[in-house]
């Protein structure tokens, strides 16, 4: 089912009349380069990386690295080069090299940091990133603050630190949903866009494994945030580089005060990748824009 203009402004993006962006949109002009992308006009990280990276079956696929002083472009990318791009997106070793990551419990099939009294409903429909921060603080912290007073702060929070203004009443971009995070003690994050759903799922169930923390994602073509806090996966991603996602677990804080067309599903709704293929698109807007966006927690 394709969703109408009228709901998909109703969610997260205000009137373009009005002259403001939507929550999720980051805007820049068209001279900007990768390098802005990454990095602020004063040198600050942005914390927006772009992978282009191939699924499991897909070896042609290029590899494009904004954290880099310009694109890297690498053609007929191997799993090797792929599995280095992850460790130093995580900073991280892998698991044949770190003892604690070896000593880990057998791999069971499934991981989920759902918690039902994480969950959060945005308190206003541009709240969605808001919400979600809330909800991801909630399950890194293990807090149950379901409070307006304190979502209200951190969209604030995240507008000052994002690339707005947008607005009275506006939302907020990627780069004040990582600077949220962080702040209210979710951890360092970074924005990762790929040219597949696969591999943005792999990268973020890898994350998630590594810390311990939940992901965050852009549904509804860039426009509005879900959290991802669990999947499963025939082989453990914190060991093999090449794992399949079959399934994820998301929570959308639109619920229940909306849930036309599937935004948003019920917490912690179980969902198939092909199932998640009707929410999980590429963004329409934003620095990332042509890319499958997923918000990674990093060490």
């Amino acid at each position: 089912m394709v969703l109408s203009v009228g709901l998909t402004i109703g969610l997260c993006l205000p009137d373009s009349a009005g002259g403001g962006a939507g929550p999720l949109q980051t805007t820049h002009r068209a001279t900007e380069t990768a390098t802005s992308i990454a990095r602020s006009a004063d040198g600050a990280d942005t914390g927006v990386v772009s992978l282009a990276v191939p699924i499991v079956d897909d070896r042609d696929d290029g590899l494009a690295f904004a954290r880099a002083a310009r694109p890297v472009q690498l053609e007929q990318m191997p799993d090797a080069v792929l599995t280095d791009v992850v460790a130093d997106l995580l900073q991280v070793e892998s698991g044949a090299a770190n003892p604690s990551a070896a000593a880990s419990p057998s791999w069971m099939g499934s991981f989920n940091l759902y918690r039902k009294t994480a969950f959060v409903t945005q308190e206003d429909f541009k709240w969605c990133v808001a919400a979600s921060v809330q909800m991801m603080v909630n399950i890194v912290r293990k807090r149950s603050d379901r409070t307006a007073a304190t979502q209200e702060r951190m969209i604030l929070y995240a507008q000052a630190s994002d690339h707005g203004p947008y607005g009275p009443g506006g939302g907020t971009d990627v780069t004040g949903w990582i600077a949220a995070l962080r702040h209210f003690g979710a951890g360092k994050y970074r924005a990762v866009g790929t040219r597949t759903a696969g591999a943005a799922l792999r990268i973020a169930a890898t994350a998630m494994r590594q810390t311990g923390r939940p992901a965050g994602m852009l549904v509804m073509d860039g426009r509005h945030a879900w959290i991802l806090h669990g999947f499963e996966s025939r082989t453990d991603p914190k060991r093999d580089p090449r794992a399949r996602i079959t399934s994820v677990r998301v929570s959308g804080p639109l619920y229940p005060i909306q849930q036309k067309h599937g935004y948003d599903l019920r917490p912690n709704t179980e969902l198939s990748v092909d199932a998640l293929a009707r929410y999980f698109l590429p963004s329409s807007v934003g620095a990332l824009v042509g890319k499958y966006v997923v918000i990674v927690p990093v060490h």
